[in-house]
């Protein structure tokens, strides 16, 4: 336990040397690593080091990577993989390798872990975020796919539910998902079930308040101030 630092690493490459087919010190480097790029990323902007990040996200990607070909059908192994490269679409330019990385390895983590909720909201994550990338998109085209992609991240998102009855995220990206796509009374009715499930949830309950402002009808605006009250306490 504890926090990661350059010490704890010696110590995780020292027996990775001893025991070099191990797969799980692989992983576990890996996530060491975006552990350190982490601390680089939270340090004052100009203490921050780009070069010094660049190093810590490559080797955890490259860790992480020798973690999951040791170890293909281990779902820990692979989830790490995607986990990696979830970040790394964070911190670097280029997301779209990053994206694609995502939704293989999370494809995989998902066959070998069917029952798991998260690995569909992964993956339907992942394709908001591809629906995202496409801009406004005006041309009709570039409409339709960003509607289908939206249309496969609820889907998803649905599956996620299936899985996990009570499973307030998936509710929370569905009424996003729904939002997208022009239903406000879906998107609401969802929302309000991911805010029921977990009450805790200041972004739950935000997104909720946002929801009932963008509809405006009958009790929605009074239903909203008394989120945001809530919120700030």
């Amino acid at each position: 336990g504890g926090q990661v630092t350059v010490e704890s690493l010696a110590k995780m490459k020292k027996a990775i040397d001893l025991y070099g087919k191990e797969g799980r010190y692989y992983s576990g480097l890996g996530l060491a690593y975006m552990a350190l790029a982490n601390n680089e990323i939270l340090k004052e902007s100009n203490a921050a080091n780009n070069d010094i990040l660049a190093d810590y996200l490559n080797n955890s990607i490259e860790n992480a990577t020798k973690g999951k070909n040791l170890m293909s059908n281990d779902v820990m192994a692979v989830e790490s993989l995607a986990f990696t490269w979830e970040n790394v679409g964070i911190y670097a330019k280029g997301e779209g390798t990053a994206l694609k990385q995502q939704e293989d390895n999370y494809n995989i983590a998902s066959e070998l872990e069917p029952g798991n909720p998260n690995y569909y909201l992964k993956l339907g994550e992942v394709k908001l975020r591809y629906a995202v990338n496409l801009g406004s998109a005006a041309k009709d085209e570039a409409k339709q796919e960003k509607e289908k992609l939206i249309q496969e991240a609820k889907d998803l998102f649905k599956k996620s539910i299936d899985k996990k009855k009570n499973f307030a995220p998936g509710y929370f990206d569905l009424a996003l998902a729904e939002e997208a796509l022009g239903g406000l009374d879906e998107a609401i009715k969802n929302m309000a079930i991911a805010f029921g499930l977990d009450r805790s949830s200041i972004n739950y309950a935000f997104n909720l308040g946002r929801l009932y402002q963008a509809r405006g009808k009958g009790n929605d605006n009074a239903n909203a101030e008394n989120l945001f009250k809530q919120i700030l306490g």
